[in-house]
């Protein structure tokens, strides 16, 4: 399948940063599905005074941490020493504190290798797995560790075209007509047997279908009968329809390669039994192929953001949603960041993207 490029337009656009926008930061939280049903920040669950493990892996590296707790802390008090024995291990600014009720480990990076893992401690303190004798107080706390959060990359959306996705292309077709009497779609032939007819669907083998019609049956349940022989046969979504005086059989693709044929059945042939009724000439229409639709697209050719500080700089991706009509902006991982504030200027070349056949 070939393409050509058809130049469109250009256009200029300038964004601003939001808080909203900004990288985020990868966390792990730990909730209590106990009768209590939270970690209450003032509340003193009254732990035996002793030190616990815990291991909290940080964007990747695990720290195996002792925690020194009294049986005076409260929760808030225990989230507070967890998040001082991690920062000594990591010689950074991770938090931990009680969020919602929950006990929430946050990374202090941003981005999509941002992330946070906690488990059962294995240090071997005297208090053993702090988990496990938070579990052990009875049924007031179970100890769940929720689905870790891994950090986002910040992205920056804008609308660029209202037209997207509106030329999609044709499905080719093919129909069955008569010159005398057309086909009325609540018209009852009164036709009783099962009766067989060709379709081939997008240059595809001719499929001979076997059409169980009884006397009862319009031309629209003819129809829909053949449409679910068709759709059986090719795991497709062809459509049969009455259309036009016409039995329409019409391809569930589009593009150059949608096509339809219809060929008389190989035994009880479905069109000879039409040319027997009243006033009734079949016949086949022409094949009428798919066309190709053309895709809006648009390239940057070039994206530059300026801080609060009026610096320039370089290093954010940028792509375009052919079917939303919207462009998104992103950092490049950790190598630039967006900040609050900042302009993001984006020079844009808007093309059509043509099939061929």
């Amino acid at each position: 399948m070939k393409q050509f490029t058809s130049f469109k337009s250009k256009l200029t656009k300038v964004v601003k940063i939001e808080a909203g926008d900004l990288d985020k930061a990868g966390y792990a939280s730990i909730s209590n599905t106990g009768t209590l049903g939270t970690f209450g920040s003032a509340v003193v669950p009254a732990i035996v005074s002793s030190t616990y493990d815990i291991d909290i892996t940080v964007d990747g590296t695990i720290r195996k941490l002792a925690v020194a707790l009294l049986n005076t802390d409260s929760w808030s008090s225990v989230a507070t020493k967890i998040q001082s024995a991690l920062r000594t291990a990591t010689s950074k600014l991770e938090t931990v504190s009680i969020v919602s009720g929950k006990i929430v480990v946050t990374s202090t990076t941003l981005g999509s290798t941002s992330s946070v893992l906690i488990a059962a401690g294995t240090t071997g303190s005297l208090g053993g797995d702090l988990l496990a004798y938070i579990d052990s107080i009875g049924a007031t706390y179970v100890t769940h560790l929720d689905t870790p959060v891994a950090g986002t990359e910040g992205t920056i959306s804008f609308a660029v075209d209202s037209n997207a996705n509106k030329d999609l292309g044709t499905a080719g077709y093919s129909y069955i007509y008569s010159d005398v009497t057309p086909f009325v779609g609540t018209a009852v032939p009164a036709l009783n047997a099962t009766y067989q007819l060709q379709v081939g669907v997008d240059g595809g083998v001719l499929n001979n279908l076997s059409i169980v019609i009884t006397s009862a049956q319009s031309w629209n349940t003819i129809a829909a009968t053949i449409q679910t022989a068709l759709r059986s046969a090719t795991s497709g979504t062809e459509v049969v329809s009455i259309s036009n005086g016409r039995i329409l059989i019409t391809s569930g693709t589009v593009g150059t390669s949608s096509k339809i044929v219809i060929k008389e059945g190989l035994a009880n042939g479905l069109l000879a039994i039409i040319a027997t009724l009243t006033d009734y000439n079949p016949n086949v229409g022409p094949v009428v192929s798919g066309r190709s639709g053309s895709t809006q697209d648009y390239v940057a050719t070039s994206i530059v953001g300026q801080t609060s500080a009026g610096l320039y700089y370089t290093g954010l991706i940028g792509s375009y949603n052919k079917t939303t009509g919207v462009y998104t902006i992103s950092d490049n991982l950790a190598v630039t960041n967006m900040a609050a504030g900042d302009f993001i200027y984006v020079n844009l070349l808007g093309c059509y993207l043509n099939e061929l056949a």
